[in-house]
């Protein structure tokens, strides 16, 4: 399906489906946390949509350019600045 900014331009996207993709988005973004990563540059142009081939699509995050580590020591290491008007307040 491309994009998350393309699959909601090319169709009527119902709630569950709404829900669903936020949630896995949300859980994708708790990962990254949970290893340090702060993605940086989150928006509808960077999360993938990919079709399970049943009916239900599942979303996952790209375009790590702009993301942000904690190294061992806890230093923030920042790769990029991101997209200003999608920018992460991190």
């Amino acid at each position: 399906h491309g994009s998350l900014q393309q699959y909601v331009a090319s169709k009527k996207v119902n709630i569950e489906t709404c829900l669903q993709l936020s949630q896995e988005i949300g859980c994708g973004l708790q990962a990254l946390h949970a290893s340090g990563v702060i993605h940086g540059d989150v928006k509808f142009e960077n999360v993938l949509i990919f079709d399970l081939g049943d009916g239900r699509v599942r979303a996952k995050l790209s375009d790590f350019g702009s993301s942000v580590i904690n190294d061992r020591e806890n230093r923030m290491i920042t790769l990029t600045a991101g997209t200003p008007p999608w920018s992460s307040p991190e």
